[in-house]
């Protein structure tokens, strides 16, 4: 049989055609295929971001329903499971915490026997946190200053201000990032820096400035007899009150005393009074109080490093807590709690709160597809008519 030349070259030919047609196909399809993925791999990322920041939106929505009364782990932000756990958004399932800022131990109002009950704590990181945060140059005994830093490599300024993160503490001489972010959470669950009560009344009056006010507005703006409102003003000592729980003492009688009708004389306060004001009066004008403890949502940890150690008095809290048909509304109100003395209620009130303004808030988000993970966290002030977002992160997680 005699096969034509022509014939079998262009068969050849065809042949090449068809296979190199057939490699084509196949790369376009592998080049496809990938570009899918890619396609798939950015549109679920895109999803993952912004189910995290609902999350987040949702938490500041249930911020501005609360009720501003008083705070407390039995409002609605605290594990609410219906709302914040294994929320389905979207083709992602979404996990939300919200922490009250002042459950926490403000590092930048933290005293030093305070600081001495955190785990790991030495003198020299003492000194060094309070060296950093003053706003002088004036080396405390172990602290460090200016000087110290400058000698380091790489060297930096210190801040010799409040810190603006919690993570900013590893820049204090001999933090470790274990003492901060160890595996039950180092000190990083118990600290926050960004704390502050709003010095107004439970029903966001604006309270009453006992070194400034006179008998007549004492009177009239608190309600009370004016021959307290008299005591009061005369009781002022000549650098002003410090504390409201200067008006008490171990000699105040529970109960008001009877009163002679025809008497101008100045009364003194009875501790009933006093706890019928303590929420509507106040030391200062300041707008804002850095600082304070919640003692409505504080740990028992938080509660025993704020007390210096007084575990005792930290788990009367915690148990009164749950013992109690709604919780503390005045800061007077920890004054029936077992082991808080007139005392230690005169040394800590200033620096105690029932109410927060200031949340940190944590949104977690999945992916059903390909369980890409996803946090978006913030800081929440719902001071004002609306929450309002201090400072915010995002990203993604391994």
């Amino acid at each position: 049989m005699r096969y034509n030349r022509k014939n079998a070259v262009a068969l050849v030919g065809v042949l090449w055609v068809v296979l190199l047609d057939a490699v084509i196909i196949t790369t376009t399809a592998q080049s496809s295929r990938l570009d899918m993925r890619m396609v798939a791999h950015t549109a679920e990322k895109i999803r993952g971001k912004w189910a995290s920041r609902a999350g987040l939106e949702l938490a500041i929505a249930v911020l501005n329903e609360d009720e501003r009364e008083y705070d407390s782990l039995d409002d609605r932000w605290y594990e609410h499971e219906g709302d914040f756990n294994e929320v389905e958004v979207g083709d992602c399932r979404v996990d939300v915490r919200v922490i009250d800022a002042s459950s926490r131990l403000n590092i930048n109002a933290a005293s030093y026997d305070q600081l001495e009950q955190l785990d790991y704590i030495t003198p020299t990181i003492i000194d060094s946190v309070l060296d950093w945060i003053d706003k002088d140059d004036t080396q405390r005994n172990d602290g460090a200053e200016q000087g110290y830093y400058a000698d380091l490599e790489p060297s930096y300024v210190i801040r010799n201000g409040d810190f603006r993160t919690i993570r900013e503490m590893l820049l204090v001489k001999e933090i470790k990032n274990e003492y901060l972010f160890g595996e039950q959470g180092g000190w990083a669950k118990l600290l926050t820096c960004f704390s502050k009560d709003k010095n107004k009344t439970s029903d966001d009056s604006q309270r009453i400035n006992i070194n400034n006010a006179n008998q007549q507005e004492l009177a009239e703006k608190l309600n009370i007899d004016k021959s307290y409102a008299k005591w009061i003003a005369e009781k002022k000592p000549q650098g002003g009150y410090k504390s409201i729980a200067d008006l008490i003492d171990k000699n105040t009688p529970d109960k008001p005393e009877k009163k002679d009708a025809k008497s101008d004389e100045a009364r003194q306060i009875d501790m009933q009074t006093f706890k019928d004001i303590a929420d509507k009066i106040t030391v200062t004008d300041d707008q804002w109080i850095k600082g304070r403890l919640n003692v409505n949502t504080a740990s028992r940890e938080a509660l025993r490093i704020f007390f210096e150690d007084d575990t005792d008095l930290a788990d009367n809290i915690v148990d009164a807590r749950h013992q109690r048909a709604v919780p503390m509304i005045s800061v007077a109100d920890v004054m029936d709690i077992s082991g808080m003395s007139i005392d230690k209620f005169k040394k800590y009130a200033e620096m105690l709160t029932t109410r927060s303004d200031i949340y940190l808030v944590s949104s977690k988000a999945k992916t059903v597809g390909l369980g890409l993970k996803f946090r978006t966290e913030a800081v929440i002030d719902r001071s004002g008519n609306e929450p309002r977002i201090i400072s915010m992160y995002y990203g993604m997680e391994n």
